[in-house]
Order: structure tokens, then sequence, then C-alpha cells
């Protein structure tokens, strides 16, 4: 519990409500773009804002991180391996895009991200002071997450290609905002209860 606590549970929150406003505002700004049709990364190279969205992977990347390194759980350095490869893959899909020339590497930081951070919701299971039935919810996003992923790359299964990749995205998003609130408001409520500050 403590002032660690909180700061991850900030960053997760900053990291999730910077991804999720970018992303709408530069949606909103991409002429014909589809939340369905087409793909998050497509925000970052085209359209006025794509730089917006840009920094809102970073973000997001780094907030992961910085969260993973604040808290206690078990199998801790998995935990924060997974959030290193989800950070390093959403800054290779900030400075790499689909059109570009390297677009290789641009589909391997998509992979990085997506996996990564999925196992790392799935790991973040073992965050210690959280409610019991978080391991369960914990895991059940993750595994979503990593379904859509795979669905992602055998088609889609029938779904629209924007549908699937979100389904593999936001529950790492989800999770984040659950995840965060949960440890502000639980290290406010020791605080309280004992009266001390860390």
């Amino acid at each position: 519990m403590g002032t660690r606590r909180i700061v991850a549970g900030l960053a997760w929150l900053l990291g999730a409500g910077t991804f999720v406003i970018c992303e709408a505002v530069t949606a909103a700004a991409t002429p014909g773009y589809s939340y369905l049709g087409d793909v998050i990364s497509d925000l970052g190279a085209h359209g006025p804002l794509r730089s917006l969205m840009n920094v809102a992977f970073v973000v997001h990347g780094a907030a992961l991180l910085v969260g993973a390194l604040g808290v206690r759980a078990a199998r801790r350095p998995v935990f924060v391996a997974a959030a290193t490869i989800n950070m390093i893959g959403n800054v290779a899909l900030a400075l790499v895009h689909s059109n570009s020339h390297l677009s290789q590497i641009h589909v391997a930081g998509a992979a990085a991200a997506i996996v990564g951070g999925n196992v790392a919701v799935i790991v973040g299971a073992g965050v210690v002071g959280m409610p019991r039935w978080w391991p369960a919810v914990s895991i059940a996003f993750g595994a979503f997450g990593l379904g859509c992923a795979v669905a992602l790359t055998t088609g889609g299964w029938g779904v629209a290609t924007g549908a699937v990749e979100r389904g593999s995205v936001y529950p790492i998003v989800a999770w984040e905002v659950l995840a965060g609130a949960l440890l502000v408001v639980t290290a406010r409520a020791h605080r309280a209860g004992s009266g001390t500050m860390e």
C-alpha cells in the first residue's frame, strides 16, 4: 500500500485515458476513418492529427511499464518484462508506420504491443492487495485479448479487422482503468485506516 501504489494506479489511468481520448480525437479528425474497418495504427500514419496518436502510443506504453515497476506482484519480473515488451512495441508503432518501407518493423511492433500488453494483464492477476475476484477478471481480460490477437492473424474469423484488433487492444486499456482505480482507492483507504503517510 502507499505512495507507490497510488503512483502506479495514476500511471495506468493516465495511460488508458490518454490512449482513448487521443484515439477518439484523431479518428474524428481523419476523414473516412472507421473504428470497425480500420486498424488503430492507421491513425498514426494518416490524417491531420497523426502526431497526437503517435504520442498516445508512447505514453500508453510507458505508463503500463511505470505501473508495473511500482507495484508488488507475484511473478513480478515477468510482469515487468511483458510491460517492457509492450512499451517497445508501442514506441515502434509511433516511429514506424504501416505505409513505411520498414513496415515489417511496424508489424513486429504491433505484435509486441498486443502480446506484451495482454501477457502483462494476465500476469497482473498477481498484483498484491487486490480484491479476491481480481485474478479471475485479470486473466479473463488478457485471455480475451490474446484470443482476438490470434483471430487477427488468422483472418479475423469473419469480423471486421478494426473490431478484431480493438478486441486485442481494449482489454489492456480496460484492465488499466480498473487496476488503476483499485490501486488508488485501496491505497487511500489503507492510509485513512492507518492514519499514516508513506
